[in-house]
């Protein structure tokens, strides 16, 4: 990969990184609409949602690895 393509790649990701979802969204609603403490708790509460659906999502994979031993090496190795 040369540097102007890798140097489009990083800037486009760092416009999609950089840009406000749907949970910061709700978070400064909910701050501006109830106060601070309302929306750290929100946010909290959106950052363990997070987790857990990562945490559920790697246990899931390694689950299926797991099982399909075969299948997975011939993916490794094409």
């Amino acid at each position: 990969m040369d540097i102007a393509t890798l140097l489009a790649f990083a800037a486009a990701f760092f416009v999609f990184a950089a840009s406000p979802g749907p949970d910061n969204m709700t978070i400064v609603a909910r701050t501006i609409s109830n106060g601070a403490a309302s929306g750290i708790a929100y946010g909290a509460g959106t950052v363990v949602g997070i987790l857990i659906f990562l945490a559920l999502a790697a246990f899931g994979l390694s689950i299926i690895a797991a099982k399909m031993a075969i299948v997975m090496t011939m993916l490794r190795y094409g």
